[in-house]
């Protein structure tokens, strides 16, 4: 079975400041919030654009800066704040590999994009893991289910604090790897904490530095490989 290997952020080509970072909204496009997004979007895209050109895959780093200490570990769910620059209208998801983002209270909000470096190996020790392999993707609640059932029986919660996580795929180059992010971090709640019982409600919003990685297998077909990392910060 090939190795987990990871990308690193190379040359930069371009990084903006952002003034008010803004969250996924899943309201109607005529929304207050889903028009503030749209908008937003709109200008981070025309200030990060064009992309770098040729076959290089790309990096892109987002950094958070929050006003309210107490704030940091609730409300700001790092994938809520990256996934909405993806899309069909925003940046092309097939050119990246590797994204990322932080927070932290206080300066300044950015984003980086350029040239990734890699994939390289990691043995990144001390950290707890757990992978599988699936026969499909996670759009269907059955699937997610039952990827958190078997996280619950290998893992011991984490104790409350802050949070640093690195999730990876291996799959087709047909798949939108971002479609993938949400429903794998919907699972996590036995590493998290939930909460609420009913649906999927990890704390997520403890993850204060996220780093997803992408690594393209065409022999796995419909197929995915995925994997989870993660330890309290500070732990290293």
């Amino acid at each position: 079975m090939t190795a987990w290997r990871f990308w690193a952020r190379d040359e930069l080509a371009s990084e903006v400041e952002v003034e008010t970072p803004r969250l996924a909204s899943w309201m109607g496009k005529t929304h207050p919030d889903q028009v503030r997004l749209t908008t937003y979007l709109k200008d981070l895209v025309e200030r990060l654009s064009p992309l770098p050109a040729g076959p290089r895959p790309l990096f892109l780093h987002m950094e958070i800066g929050v006003s309210d200490a107490q704030r940091l570990l609730t409300h700001n769910d790092l994938e809520n704040y990256l996934t909405p620059l993806f899309g069909v209208r925003w940046l092309d998801p097939t050119r990246f590999v590797f994204v990322s983002a932080t927070k932290h209270v206080g300066g300044a909000s950015r984003i980086e994009v350029g040239y990734a470096a890699g994939p390289m190996s990691d043995t990144l020790s001390g950290w707890c893991t757990f992978s599988t392999q699936l026969d499909g993707g996670l759009s269907e609640k059955r699937r997610k289910l039952a990827l958190r059932d078997e996280i619950a029986k290998s893992v011991q919660p984490l104790q409350p604090g802050p949070v640093e996580v690195r999730l990876a795929w291996h799959c087709s180059s047909k798949r939108n790897w971002t479609s993938l992010w949400k429903p794998t971090g919907d699972t996590m709640g036995p590493v998290l904490g939930a909460t609420r019982e009913a649906g999927f409600n990890p704390q997520d919003d403890r993850i204060v530095s996220l780093a997803l990685h992408r690594e393209i297998d065409d022999a796995l077909g419909n197929s995915i490989r995925l994997a989870m990392w993660w330890r309290s910060q500070g732990a290293a």
